[in-house]
């Protein structure tokens, strides 16, 4: 399986402005991790995260944890999804 790999080279704080990831890693067969200010990918975390799994201040995927998340799954100050918990 190919896997798509794509990251900012411009950084804020060490931290890169975009990551966008797909697939596997050829070594470890473990899903690539995104991370970014924004992030997008299967495992995705950031300060804006789409994924599959997500976590950050804003997350967006079937399973996601975030101040505000919308998913399936979905747990944070103000979540939306199916299964939503809401942290008081």
């Amino acid at each position: 399986m190919a896997s798509f790999n794509m990251t900012s080279t411009a950084t804020v704080f060490g931290v890169p402005l975009y990551d966008i990831t797909w697939g596997r890693d050829p070594t470890t067969g473990l899903p690539h991790q995104a991370r970014g200010l924004f992030a997008c990918g299967v495992r995705a975390s950031g300060i804006v995260a789409l994924g599959i799994i997500a976590f950050g201040f804003v997350a967006i995927g079937p399973v996601s944890i975030g101040v505000i998340s919308i998913g399936a799954v979905a747990l944070g100050f103000a979540a939306v999804g199916a299964v939503a918990a809401r942290r008081r």
